[in-house]
This record gives C-alpha cells, structure tokens and sequence, in this order.
C-alpha cells in the first residue's frame, strides 16, 4: 500500500493551505482518507479523540520494522494553531492510530523565532533528553534494524540560530520507554560547511557533508546511506546548489559510522 501525509494542497472546499490529512492507496481499492482533517491548515492534537499531528510541509517521514509510519518536524501548526517550524515527533500504526512520541508540541519560546532549539547531549549516545531542533527539508533513512535516521535541513542549532543543519541523528523506538535519539555526527552549530571531502572513494570518521536542505537520499542493499546534492555549503564555506555524492556506513555497535 502507498501512503500520502499532508503537504500543500488543497482541502475539501477547494481552500488552499497546508494539509494534515493521511490516505492510503492499495492498487485494488484505490483511495482511503485514513485520518485528519478536511480543512486546510488545521492545528495539531496530542490527547483527545482528535490526536494527530498538526497540518505541515516538508516533514520528514520513515517506515520502520514493523510497518509503523513515524513523522518529525516540517513548518506548519502547533497545537495552539501557531504557524512554525515544528518539533515534534509522531508514530502512526494501523490499529491504534496516531501517537505523539516526542519532542515539543508547541512553538519554541527560547529562540524567539519560533522554534526550539536542540539538546545534543553525548556524542554517540542515547538519552531520554537528547532531541534534534526543529527543522525542515531534512533528510531522512531507516536502516536494516528500523532505526531513524536524519540529517541536516533548514532548523535551530544548540544555542537557537536558525540555519542549515549538517548534524546526523539516530532514533531506536527500542531505547527507553518510548524510543531515544542519540547525536552521531556533524556539529551541533547550524551553517556549517563540510569538514573536508578527503580523498575520493576513502572513508574517514572526521569528514561529513556541509549544512544542506533538500538533498536526495537512498539507501543500498547493504544498509550505507547514500546524499546527493541539496542546497547547502561546500568545503568553502560558499552557499549554493550542490553535487557532492557521500555514502555513510552506520555504526554496528554503540560507536560511530565511516
């Protein structure tokens, strides 16, 4: 089945706007409206018969090991119906329905700009505290295990300065109680530009792509995470439309990828 959440577009009385609406597509059946709103820009809801995220472009979204949909950040509505820069986490699962997992439900008061800041805490470490900040145009994997993967986009650095993102993030919805992220690599201060390509073809834990939006994504047979391209900083530290292809290896054991 092929699943389509939210985005711009338009609602059922053909009013233009950001979307919260979830549908599912089976090639027998055709369309079904699964969950959320009708209306365009609708706000979002973590208790209630309503519960769901608020309507958002330019989430990022993965399939985990069990089927179950997971969705972060994007620009769109709070749970007070405030347009941002989101922060929050959400799992969807056929049986039971939307649930908010993490993160903050609300626009970031800290910054000022409206979003929240991250807590990167220990290098290579789960924490119950650790979160990435809001962002969007992110990039996203999920790896043999059906861990969450993100890197990079448009977002808010450790101290709340809102620019391109060249941090990379793990989540295990098997750490904890309800899942942990952990800080794997990049810096934790946005607008940063590439610590070095290094040699081409070599592996080496220091190097890792410049702050970048937009970038495509894949993922081989053997689990490496494949970036090509996005807007963002070359070695340079110049902004710009790029084409750099980098390939990560992710880590097997509690340290770091190549």
């Amino acid at each position: 089945n092929l699943w389509v959440f939210g985005g711009i577009g338009y609602g059922a009385s053909g009013a233009s706007g950001e979307l919260n609406d979830l549908w599912k597509f089976n090639s027998s059946t055709g369309w079904v409206w699964m969950s959320g709103s009708k209306t365009v820009n609708a706000k979002g809801a973590v208790s209630g018969s309503a519960i769901g995220p608020g309507a958002r472009q330019d989430a990022v979204s993965w399939l985990d090991g069990s089927g179950n949909f997971w969705l972060f950040g994007g620009r769109g509505y709070d749970v007070n119906g405030v347009l941002c820069i989101l922060h929050d986490l959400w799992k969807y699962n056929t049986s039971a329905g939307w649930t908010f997992v993490g993160g903050s439900s609300v626009m970031g008061t800290t910054t000022g700009a409206g979003g929240q800041l991250g807590i990167y805490g220990t290098l290579n470490t789960f924490d119950a505290l650790t979160l990435p900040g809001s962002r969007e145009y992110s990039i996203s994997w999920t790896d043999g295990s059906g861990n969450l993967w993100l890197f990079g986009g448009e977002g808010y650095d450790s101290a709340g300065k809102l620019g391109y993102l060249n941090d990379l993030w793990e989540f295990s919805p098997s750490q904890g109680t309800a899942g942990e992220w952990r800080w794997m690599g990049g810096s934790n201060v946005a607008s940063k530009y590439s610590a070095g390509y290094g040699g081409l073809g070599t592996p080496d834990a220091t190097y890792i792509p410049g702050g970048r939006l937009s970038s495509l994504s894949w993922t081989d047979k053997s689990g490496n995470f494949w970036l090509f391209g996005g807007e963002g900083s070359a070695v340079d530290g110049v902004f710009g439309e790029l084409s750099g292809l980098w390939e990560y290896a992710p880590p097997t054991s509690a340290g770091g990828g190549t």
